[in-house]
């Protein structure tokens, strides 16, 4: 089984958004992650903000995993 080649035309730029979109959440991702450990490494425990900034990065990782599973689906 083959699949098509994803083509990025003027009018469909939807390959080049995700690929946009997955590597800004990587960087968000990062980046959590080493506030809310080097927090965890030096002070020993984590505040109200600590959280407040994880919940913050699942929201938009789920959505753009839901957004991005859709647009493969149906592209």
């Amino acid at each position: 089984m083959s699949s098509k080649p994803i083509i990025v035309t003027l009018d469909d730029c939807g390959p080049l958004v995700n690929i946009a979109a997955w590597i800004t959440m990587v960087v968000m991702c990062l980046t959590t992650f080493v506030k809310v450990g080097s927090r965890l490494d030096l002070t020993h425990q984590l505040r109200k903000d600590d959280l407040f900034m994880v919940m913050a990065m699942v929201s938009p990782n789920s959505q753009l995993r839901c957004v991005s599973i859709h647009g493969m689906a149906t592209g």
